[in-house]
């Protein structure tokens, strides 16, 4: 599940730094984010991961309104 987080996340950069890729990313990012905190909430806990999961997907909602501005 992390490896796949990981792997998403490198794509939500490419898609943000290269403009023949460009597109919506928020979903990715939030997908994303979800398989990085379920390897880890097995590693450290769901008590401990589940508000940096929330704060990424609020990071992710940020994002993607800030490319459809700039699109």
């Amino acid at each position: 599940m992390f490896g796949a987080g990981v792997i998403l996340i490198m794509e939500v950069i490419a898609r943000l730094l290269i403009p023949a890729f460009h597109r919506q990313v928020g979903g990715s990012l939030i997908v994303a984010v979800v398989f990085i905190g379920a390897a880890l909430g097995n590693i450290f806990g769901w008590g401990f991961i589940w508000p940096f999961i929330l704060i990424a997907v609020g990071v992710g909602i940020l994002l993607s309104g800030i490319t459809l501005r700039h699109s």
